[in-house]
């Protein structure tokens, strides 16, 4: 109980705003019938924030994690691990939850409805089916928390709530999932990053002096 505490107290500026924003998309998901945050952007469209979201979604792409992961191995080998696990983690278990539940994502969900025409961005192709949860989503969460956990400004924390925030929103925008299936992907990324963390902060390598050494102390 104590970590959980003392995780919220040190992490309270990109926690509290995340909440706030997960309650609010919940409450819309049961109190309004279709997804309005989907419905918005699909109406509303304009050649910035098609670039805007199209660059946000490939931030999540080979290179962009590949990218983070050395960024997080430059800083220490501890750092590395636990958010190369936290990433693992999370994508298998996404992984699962897409094949157990197989949903339509918007392109066939609104397929045989007349009255809504989704309005797609240019050079994206739309995929069918697996939308729950968002991979994109519980990726971002999962990396940018656990840059936010190692962070000690508190600043450098907020622009990884709103690094991670753009990804999962970029995902609703380009028509790729519903606002549910970020909000799951969300959770599941911080609510793994969080237990990884204690894990190897309470059992692996606690004794170890070379896991909480950057890279480049190393002698090559």
């Amino acid at each position: 109980m104590s970590y959980i505490k003392n995780t919220f107290r040190n992490n309270r500026i990109f926690l509290v705003p995340y909440f706030i924003l997960f309650t609010v998309g919940i409450i819309f998901i049961i109190f309004v019938r279709n997804d309005e945050l989907l419905m918005w952007f699909n109406a509303h469209r304009s050649n910035f924030w098609n670039e805007y979201f199209k660059i946000s979604t490939s931030l999540l792409g080979g290179i962009g994690i590949t990218v983070l992961l050395l960024i997080a191995l430059l800083h220490k080998y501890s750092t590395f691990f636990k958010i190369g696990i936290s990433l693992l983690a999370t994508t298998l278990l996404v992984e699962l939850l897409k094949r157990i539940t197989d949903l339509p994502r918007p392109l066939t969900f609104f397929a045989n409805d007349s009255a809504i025409i989704l309005n797609p961005v240019p050079g994206i192709e739309l995929l069918p089916f697996r939308a729950f949860p968002s991979g994109h989503s519980a990726s971002a969460f999962a990396i940018f928390f656990g840059f936010a956990m190692i962070l000690k400004n508190q600043f450098g924390k907020l622009i990884c709530l709103l690094i991670a925030c753009s990804i999962a929103i970029s995902r609703v925008y380009l028509l790729q999932h519903f606002t549910r299936d970020i909000l799951a992907g969300s959770i599941l990324g911080i609510t793994i990053t969080g237990i990884v963390f204690y894990v190897f902060e309470k059992y692996i390598f606690t004794n170890n002096s070379w896991y909480n050494k950057p890279l480049l102390s190393f002698k090559i």
